[in-house]
C-alpha cells in the first residue's frame, strides 16, 4: 500500500535516476549495482526511465551509417593554392588533420539527427518496440514493462467501474453485498499507489468519490458499513485507506472521522490484544487490519494508541509456533492451513520491528522467514489472492533472497489477467474466497500485489 515515496523529491523525479545511465553502461560497483536493483524493481518512475534509456541506445544501434552522397574533401583541396603544400609539412599535416575532423563532425551531425528523426517521428509516437534479446537485462526490462502494463489496464478498470457516488459494488461484481465498504477501501489504496500507471485526471476524481463515499460510512459509534459480524473488517481496511489518503493529502476534513475510527478500534479490542466477530474471539486474520491502521495512526503522531498496538503485535507474535507458522486463535490452530496467518503475522511483524531490527526493518526471525519461503516455492498456478498480498509484502521486507519468490508470484498473476472483452484488465475471482469477494477484490488485491515498490506497501510514514 501506498506511502509518500521513499527517496523521491517530487511527482516527476526520483533520486536514483541519476544511476541509470550509470547502471546500463556497467559503471556501477557489484554493491552499487545490487542496490539498484533492488530499487529498480520497485520503483516505476526509474523502471520508466530505465525502459526509454534502452530503447533509445537500441535505436541508435540499429541506425546504420549512411554514406555521405557527396565527398567534398578532392573539390576542397582542389581550391588550396598549390604553393602552400611546400611551404611546410607540418601545416600540410595540420590542414589535413583539420579537413578530416571537419568531414567526420558533418556526418556525426547527420547521423545524429537522422538518429532523433527515428526516436521522435511526425505523428508524436515513439516506434514500436522490437523484441528483446535473451540478454537478462532486457528480459528484467521487459518483465518490469508487462507489470506496468498489467498496473495501468487494471486501474483503468478499477476507474470505469466506480459507481458515480464513489463506491465499488460487490454485490453487482460477485461479492457480498456486506463487503461493499471493504472493497471500495481496497480499490481507494490500488488508486492511491497508481501514480503514473494511470490516467491521472480520473484516477484523482476516482479517488475524491471513494473518499466522499468512505466518509458518509462511518456511524455514530465511529465505524465504517453495515453493523454485521464482517464490521471490523470493513473498518479496518477503511480506516487504513482513508489514513493513506490523509498521509498523502493532509485533507483536515478526515481528522475527526479518523480521530472516531482510531478510538472505535481502541475501544473493540479483546483483552488478549487482538480483535474478532462481534461476538468471537480474537483471530489473526481480522487482527491484521486494526493492527495496520493503530501502526500507521501511531506514526502520524498518535501517541495514545502505543499501548494498544503494543499489546496486538504481542498477541500477534504469540500465534507462531515453533516451526514458524502462525495459527488463528491460539498456536496450531488452522482451520484453513497456516500458509495465509504465516504470511499476514509475518507482515506484521516485520512492520513494527523495534530499533534493534535490521536496515530492512526486519524482525522476522530465521524460521519464519524459512516457513515464508517454503509457502511461496508451494504456491502454483491456483492463485490466492489474499494470500498473494500479504505473502509478496512479507517476503518484500526481509532480503534480496526472497525477490525470486515475489518475481515467480507476480508473473503468474500478470499471466492470468484478462487481456479481452468486458473484464479486460480486472482478474477472474477464482480463489477460495472469490463468491465472497467477487472480481473487485480479486483485481484491487492484485493490482496492489504487482505495486510492490518503495512506497507501495504500508511502512511508517515521515
Amino acid at each position: 500500500m501506498s506511502r509518500l515515496p521513499h527517496g523521491t523529491e517530487n511527482n516527476n523525479h526520483c533520486r536514483w535516476e541519476t544511476q541509470v545511465s550509470s547502471y546500463l553502461q556497467g559503471e556501477l560497483s557489484e554493491e552499487e549495482r545490487l542496490q539498484f536493483e533492488n530499487h529498480l524493481r520497485r520503483c516505476l518512475y526509474c523502471q520508466e526511465e530505465l525502459t526509454q534509456t534502452k530503447e533509445l541506445i537500441q535505436h541508435l544501434k540499429e541506425v546504420s551509417e549512411e554514406p555521405l552522397l557527396r565527398d567534398l574533401a578532392p573539390e576542397i583541396l582542389k581550391k588550396i593554392p598549390q604553393g602552400v603544400w611546400m611551404t611546410s609539412n607540418r601545416r600540410v599535416n595540420l590542414m589535413r588533420t583539420h579537413i578530416f575532423f571537419m568531414v567526420g563532425a558533418v556526418a556525426c551531425i547527420l547521423l545524429i539527427l537522422f538518429s532523433l528523426w527515428l526516436e521522435f517521428p511526425k505523428n508524436g509516437k515513439r516506434p514500436e518496440r522490437n523484441h528483446l534479446s535473451n540478454n537478462p537485462l532486457d528480459e528484467k526490462m521487459e518483465e518490469l514493462l508487462l507489470k506496468s502494463n498489467a498496473i495501468t489496464d487494471a486501474i483503468d478498470w478499477l476507474v470505469k467501474t466506480q459507481e458515480p457516488s464513489g463506491f465499488w459494488d460487490a454485490k453487482k461484481w460477485g461479492g457480498h453485498k456486506d463487503y461493499t465498504v471493504g472493497l471500495t477501501a481496497l480499490s481507494l489504496l490500488a488508486l492511491l499507489n497508481s501514480g503514473k500507471d494511470s490516467d491521472a485526471t480520473q484516477s484523482i476524481i476516482a479517488v475524491e468519490r471513494a473518499v466522499k463515499y468512505l466518509i458518509k460510512q462511518q456511524s455514530d459509534e465511529g465505524y465504517f458499513g453495515p453493523q454485521c459480524g464482517r464490521t471490523m473488517y470493513n473498518h479496518g481496511i477503511a480506516t487504513v485507506a482513508l489514513l493513506e489518503y490523509y498521509g498523502i493529502s493532509k485533507d483536515e476534513r478526515l481528522i475527526k472521522p479518523l480521530d472516531r475510527a482510531i478510538k472505535y478500534i481502541c475501544t473493540t479490542q479483546k483483552k488478549n490484544g487482538g480483535w474478532g466477530y462481534v461476538d468471537g474471539k480474537e483471530n489473526t486474520s481480522i487482527s491484521v487490519w486494526p493492527l495496520l491502521a493503530l501502526g500507521l495512526a501511531q506514526k502520524m503522531g498518535c501517541r495514545s494508541i502505543q499501548e494498544n498496538l503494543e499489546k496486538g503485535i504481542a498477541w500477534i507474535k504469540s500465534m507462531f509456533d515453533e516451526k514458524g507458522y502462525a495459527g488463528y486463535s491460539q498456536r496450531g490452530d488452522f482451520p484453513l492451513g497456516p500458509e495465509t496467518l504465516t504470511s499476514m503475522a509475518s507482515f506484521l511483524i516485520s512492520l513494527y520491528s523495534d530499533e534493534k531490527a535490521d536496515s530492512h526493518g526486519c524482525e522476522i526471525d530465521s524460521g519464519v522467514k524459512q516457513s515464508l519461503e517454503q509457502i511461496a516455492a508451494r504456491e502454483d498456478s491456483n492463485i490466492n489472492y489474499y494470500r498473494w498480498y500479504f505473502l509478496i509484502q512479507a517476503l518484500s521486507t526481509c532480503d534480496t533472497q526472497s525477490d525470486k519468490w515475489i518475481d515467480s508470484l507476480q508473473k503468474e498473476l500478470i499471466k492470468s489477467q484478462v487481456k479481452k472483452g468486458e473484464h479486460s484488465g480486472s482478474w477472474d475471482p477464482n480463489d477460495c474466497w472469490g463468491s465472497v469477494g467477487g472480481r473487485v477484490y480479486a483485481t484491487a488485491l492484485a493490482t496492489l500485489s504487482l505495486q510492490l515498490k518503495e512506497g507501495a506497501q504500508i511502512r511508517p510514514i515521515r
